[in-house]
């Protein structure tokens, strides 16, 4: 392998990154992502899924999403969606291999990495902090990385939650609601007897 097949490799990486940050931002989070998709509505998205429900999902559930843990749903339409784009890119194989390379092994990076902040929950913490705090922190329009922070951190569109004195009283506030939830379940249940 030659230095030039390196930073072909290299540069197909970092494609992915710039693909990556770019469809979440402009295209997953666009506007009509965002509204609700009703029988012939102009100006919702077919993307909607990203935002109606994995982020609903994420968000209810402390960052797990059933439909990556069980791979269905919408987990099943990114993973459609991503071999789309990789088609779309196997033309290049045959002028540049390398960089063909690259963005195969970025891909399959953003799918392990995606995968498993969706499925547990301290590895996404530890490992991939920026993409829990995409869906955990106040402001879910920052942080639009998955796999690395690169561009949010060149593009200052990283902003720190995991670990932060706001996260820490969120949690415990998150913790007082649901053991009101628990008691009123079993005030509930010890009436139905």
């Amino acid at each position: 392998m030659s230095a030039w097949d390196i930073i072909l490799i290299i540069t197909g990486i970092l494609y992915t990154q710039l693909v990556e940050h770019s469809l979440h931002r402009y295209v997953l989070h666009s506007d009509s992502s965002k509204k609700k998709k009703k029988t012939n509505e102009k100006g919702s998205s077919w993307f909607s899924f990203h935002w109606l429900k994995h982020h609903k999902e994420a968000r209810r559930s402390s960052m797990i999403d059933d439909a990556y843990v069980e791979v269905r749903g919408h987990a099943l339409v990114e993973l459609a969606l991503v071999a789309c784009l990789m088609l779309l890119h196997v033309p290049l194989a045959m002028f540049f291999p390398s960089m063909f390379l690259g963005i195969v092994l970025g891909t399959l990076a953003y799918l392990l990495v995606h995968h498993a902040c969706h499925t547990r929950v301290g590895w996404a913490k530890r490992h991939a902090p920026w993409h829990y705090d995409h869906h955990m922190g106040p402001d879910q329009d920052s942080n639009w990385c998955v796999t690395l922070p690169l561009l949010d951190a060149f593009l200052k569109t990283r902003k720190r939650y995991a670990g932060t004195a706001r996260e820490i009283l969120d949690l415990q506030a998150q913790r007082r609601r649901d053991a009101k939830v628990r008691a009123k379940k079993k005030i509930k249940h010890g009436r139905s007897q």
